[in-house]
Order: structure tokens, then C-alpha cells, then sequence
């Protein structure tokens, strides 16, 4: 779904009508590495026989080891797709083997060292949508026993997981009713993992007070007992909005969050995408949004311990700039990842110091 069209439906506001004709799907993977002073495309396999595959998340628990995420498929003519994860040795990005899993999308990764990652994703199957967490153990990727919401009539789906520690991991997303509302009435979904092999329980996070919906994007836990996580929430009256949410012990709660100002006359239209915190007081959050010009910029907010506040990203005039992810290893330093153009467009990185 076109960024456009998500920000109206999350709104419960009118989008276009779905193409009729078959739609052709045809990509692949893409990995840029930083080596300090510059961006360089590394090389990146694609299974054999992949009409379509993209890789939609990385953790690198040290420079010579890096785990990416994302899907793949053989038919161009279909979105069924596969769960892709690949390698990188510090010399080159390798296929690595996994259980085979039909129709099941991952969407990011969290390794808190070599021998502990976790990613998580979605599971297409019919006739609800389910969620999908695999783990490596240092040998092998399997996938995890993983609680889902109790309602049969719900459609699950998780974005973003943070692993602070071996044993700890927390997940975030988001659910959706399957009584044509769509994501017009979705809720926040989060589940920790507590270290044994399918300890994962269900956590209750709020929506902000008159939302009739929301969701979570991105999840960054700075330490076990402490996470963060941003998404977008929706109020037809007024439009969609960044939303912030924090945990400290068991108890999520709401965090104030600006918007960019918007053109005269017109909904609320932004969303957060991708958070990073190097600590308890310190994180930067990535999205986009429509700003007071009309157009889509992209968004950056930073915590600094006591609220959340807009700053100031250049994009050097790009159109329809969007920032999908952030990861901040200290409060010096953070890069950010992106694209613009829509889905013609290109790469695009950001890079913060203070």
C-alpha cells in the first residue's frame, strides 16, 4: 500500500479503488554498507528462481557479522511469498537455510550477539493473517511457538522486535478486526519473549485517548525492563498522527508526540516508522508526513528525556522523501534509511550528530 493511501485508510477516509488488472511483482534484494565516511551497495544473492524478493530489515551484532531479513516469491504474477534470510560474513551476503515456511513475510531482525537473533514477521495464511517469529541459536533459524490474539476474527500482523539482551526480546504491531473496518479500527500489539524456548506473552499497550485506531511500527528497548515504540494512530475527526508509547517494568503508556503543521483546511497526516534509544533518555524516531506546503516530507523526532520534539532533516529538495528506519549506537550518532519517489524512486540515508 502506497504511504498515501495507508495514512487515509488508517484515518478511515476514502482511498482509491484497487486496480483490476493484474498487478506484475518484480524486485530485488538491495544492501548499502557505511564504512565511515560513505554509502557503498554490497552485492546481495536472490534465491534461485525469485521473480521478486527484498530484504526489509538488518542487525548486526559486530562488523563482521550481519543478519537481513525479508521475503521472496516465484511468481511475478502473485504475492505469495517466502521468508528470505540472508548473511553477511563480513565479506559477502549469503542465502541462509531456514524452515520452510509458505506464504510468511519477515520484517525485521534483532540480534542481541552472534549466537541470539530474533526476527519477526506475518503469516498469510487463509483465511486470517498470523504472526511469525524465527530465532537463531547459533546453528540454525527455527520458528518460534508464538501467541496470537485470542480473537479468531482478528488479523495479526508484527513490524519491528528489540533484543536488549540474549534472553529478552519484546515485539510490537498490530491487530486488525476482520469486519471490513480494516485498519480503521486496529489496536497496538506487543509481546516479550522471556527467554525459554516459547515463553512469549501477550502485553496490553494503549491507544491514545478518542483513537479508534493505531498501531506500532518500531520498537527499541534500551535495557530489559525499559522500551520504546512509535507507530501512527487515527480519529476521523482530525486525521492520523505519530504515536509514542513507553514501557517501563510491565506498563505501556502514551507519550505526548508532535506533528508537522499541516496545510490550511486539512486532516492530520503523519506517521513514525522506525525508533532508536541508546538510552532511557535518549531516542530518535523516523516517518513521514504531509507538510504545511502540501507535500510528503519526512520526519525525525528526538526524546530527550522529557518530551518528544520535532527537528530539522535535509533531504536536498527529493520528492516524497520517507524515513523508514533509525538506529542511534550512541547519543552521537545516528543514521537513518529511507527512500523517496514512491515506489520509483530511490535510496536514501540521513545522518545525525549533535
Amino acid at each position: 500500500m502506497a504511504v498515501g493511501e495507508a495514512l487515509s485508510a488508517q484515518a478511515g477516509m476514502a482511498t482509491p479503488n484497487a486496480p483490476t488488472a493484474p498487478v506484475s511483482f518484480t524486485s530485488t534484494t538491495v544492501a548499502e554498507h557505511w564504512d565511515g565516511t560513505s554509502w557503498q551497495i554490497v552485492p546481495t544473492p536472490n534465491p534461485p528462481g525469485a521473480t521478486f524478493s527484498s530484504l526489509n530489515g538488518v542487525s548486526c551484532p559486530g562488523p563482521s557479522l550481519c543478519f537481513a531479513v525479508g521475503d521472496y516469491g516465484t511468481d511475478p504474477n502473485s504475492p505469495f511469498a517466502r521468508p528470505l534470510i540472508e548473511l553477511w560474513d563480513g565479506t559477502r551476503w549469503s542465502i541462509q537455510p531456514s524452515e520452510d515456511v509458505g506464504n510468511g513475510v519477515l520484517g525485521a531482525v534483532s540480534c542481541s550477539g552472534p549466537l541470539a537473533c530474533t526476527a519477526v514477521g506475518g503469516l498469510r495464511a487463509s483465511p486470517f493473517g498470523r504472526v511469525l517469529a524465527m530465532r537463531w541459536d547459533g546453528t540454525r533459524w527455527i520458528v518460534q511457538n508464538i501467541p496470537d490474539v485470542e480473537d479468531s476474527t482478528t488479523e495479526s500482523q508484527l513490524t519491528d522486535v528489540s533484543c536488549p539482551l540474549r534472553r529478552t526480546c519484546t515485539v510490537v504491531g498490530w491487530s486488525i478486526p476482520l469486519d471490513g473496518s480494516g485498519l480503521s479500527s486496529s489496536s497496538p500489539l506487543v509481546e516479550r519473549w522471556f527467554g525459554r524456548v516459547n515463553a512469549w506473552g501477550l502485553q496490553a499497550a494503549p491507544k491514545p485517548a478518542g483513537a479508534e485506531s493505531a498501531g506500532l511500527s518500531g520498537v527499541s528497548c534500551p535495557d530489559a525492563p525499559a522500551c520504546f515504540a512509535v507507530g501512527w494512530f487515527g480519529i476521523p475527526s482530525i486525521g492520523i498522527g505519530t504515536l509514542a508509547e513507553r514501557r517501563v517494568g510491565s506498563s505501556w503508556s502514551v507519550m505526548p508526540t508532535p506533528n508537522p503543521t499541516q496545510p490550511p483546511g486539512s486532516g492530520l497526516s503523519a506517521q513514525l516508522f522506525g525508533v532508536s534509544c541508546p538510552g532511557r533518555r535518549a531516542c530518535h524516531a523516523v516517518g513521514t508526513g504531509v507538510g504545511s506546503a502540501g507535500d510528503f516530507i519526512a520526519i525525525v523526532e528526538r526524546f530527550d528525556g522529557a518530551s518528544w520534539q520535532l527537528e530539522s532533516i535535509p533531504t536536498d529538495g527529493l520528492e516524497r522523501p520517507t524515513l523508514r528506519d533509525v538506529s542511534c549506537p550512541s547519543r552521537l550518532f545516528c543514521m537513518a534509511v529511507g527512500g523517496s519517489g514512491g515506489f520509483s524512486g530511490g535510496t536514501l540515508a540521513a545522518k545525525w550528530v549533535p
